[in-house]
């Protein structure tokens, strides 16, 4: 777990993110709370396949409007199998 049991968040960066202005406000709570769910992972990961991550956020759209939020996440650079967000 990372050493702040908070993590910063930075609200023009997120705001003005060309991938986050493409968002719903529905999409966009699901981007933080998986953050949310990232920081506090020991390694700092999330699962890479789509249905944790949608039960994650109990997401109940599509799968389509769900790539949008997937697409902020990328391999994560020590753990096999795991995404994180590199900011």
């Amino acid at each position: 777990m990372p050493s702040l049991p908070w993590f910063p968040f930075y609200y023009k960066d997120f705001s003005l993110s060309r991938k986050v202005v493409k968002m719903t406000h529905a999409q966009k709570g699901a981007y933080v709370e998986l953050l949310g769910q990232e920081w506090d992972d020991p390694h700092c990961s999330l699962p890479n396949r789509l249905d944790e991550l949608k039960d994650l956020v109990q997401w109940k759209g599509t799968d389509e409007d769900f790539k949008l939020i997937r697409a902020c996440f990328t391999t994560h650079p020590e753990q096999k199998g795991k995404l994180h967000n590199a900011r």
